[in-house]
């Protein structure tokens, strides 16, 4: 079967394939002063350098080849779908993979020299990510698509994002089918937000949620993680249901957790010192131990009422302040300040237990707030 539009042999023109190159099959049927002889059929054969096979073919076997065009004895000038090709600007055409040598950057891309011509690589076709500053590519080679192409008028637009994103595409696959919760992986940054980090398995992005990052509390994942940076992960989740495969993964799972020491390096009823890191409105968050913070409840600032925690406290200040308890399992410690404070005259006033007598009835709307933060507020209600 004849290809559409081919040019004759004596004109010796590129073929034009309904607007492109066409992949064809054909049988290699021999191998001959580094060219590759491949029949289509009867009186259809072609050849195919034999530098774009990653290892030498068999002969009788079958390939894919793509038809570049006829040359002046009739045969097709071949070449291997994704080889990186060394072209001169007459065999140069839309759809082929090369290589080019950056030559010059501007405001909109890279200048790229392919063929002697000069070519634009738009900065949204340099990669799949943003490159902040695309200068570093300068006289760099780069394997690239060729997008468009207007020889009378010498443009040229080229891709290499387009032969990254294949890439990825075939490795996603295997990545996918061996890809299980547990295993330990090495990943690369490739964007940060305020919720997590995005991180390439080698093919597919995972997301280090802000919660799994560090066993401290994150505030900015940017402080603790750089774009580009190699990070050692645990794979958490995998979910393949949507249109996207979801993948959960956790930096904090490899690193030791300062906390699980926690039980030999502080004591129930120690005085220890500790900073203010945070301030909320039902407490503040001091830290005891390196990357350890306990929760001082308003309730255990002071015997005296405090409506405004910020008029007694400030981030950064440094206090003595009492270990009430210590839950190991969930990196909890509950401190008190008003412990080693002397109660003030008449603090125990309608406390009636402190002079032998009987206690008085619990106010339910007490009750009701014991009960609602006993369970994660370890400071608990006065």
């Amino acid at each position: 079967m004849a290809l559409a539009n081919e040019s004759t042999p004596a004109t010796g023109t590129r073929i034009n394939l309904e607007g492109g190159r066409r992949t064809r099959t054909g049988q290699i049927v021999s191998i001959r002063n580094r060219e590759v002889l491949v029949e289509f059929g009867p009186k259809k054969q072609g050849v195919c350098p034999l530098s774009q096979f990653d290892e030498a073919p068999i002969e009788g076997s079958n390939a894919e080849f793509l038809v570049e065009r006829l040359d002046s004895e009739g045969l097709y000038v071949l070449s291997v779908p994704g080889a990186v090709q060394k072209v001169d600007w007459g065999n140069l055409d839309v759809g082929q993979t090369v290589e080019g040598k950056v030559i010059g950057v501007n405001k909109g891309g890279l200048e790229v020299e392919v063929a002697h011509h000069t070519g634009f690589m738009p900065a949204g076709q340099i990669d799949i990510r943003h490159i902040p500053d695309i200068s570093i590519m300068l006289n760099e080679r780069v394997t690239c698509r060729v997008t468009r192409l207007e020889k009378r008028k010498g443009r040229l637009v080229l891709s290499r994002r387009a032969i990254i994103e294949e890439e990825r595409a075939k490795n996603r696959e295997s990545i996918l089918a061996t890809l299980e919760p547990g295993q330990r992986k090495t990943v690369v940054v490739t964007s940060i937000q305020p919720y997590g980090v995005f991180a390439d398995l080698g093919g597919i992005d995972g997301l280090i949620h802000v919660s799994e990052i560090s066993h401290d509390r994150v505030r900015d994942p940017g402080d603790h993680v750089k774009v580009g940076e190699e990070l050692e992960v645990v794979v958490t989740k995998i979910d393949t249901s949507g249109d996207q495969p979801k993948i959960g993964l956790s930096r904090k799972a490899v690193v030791a957790d300062p906390r699980a020491a926690i039980a030999d390096t502080l004591e129930v009823g120690a005085t220890v010192s500790g900073t203010v890191r945070k301030i909320a409105d039902f407490g503040a968050f001091v830290e005891v131990a390196e990357g350890v913070e306990g929760l001082l409840h308003i309730s255990e600032i002071s015997h005296q009422r405090i409506d405004r925690i910020e008029g007694v406290l400030r981030e950064g200040e440094v206090l003595q302040v009492k270990i009430l308890s210590i839950d190991s399992g969930k990196g909890r410690v509950s401190l008190s300040k008003k412990a080693l404070e002397a109660r003030p005259a008449g603090a125990d006033r309608g406390k009636g237990h402190d002079r032998g007598e009987p206690d008085r009835p619990e106010d339910p709307e007490m009750r009701k707030l014991r009960a609602r933060f006993s369970g994660d507020l370890k400071g608990g209600l006065g």
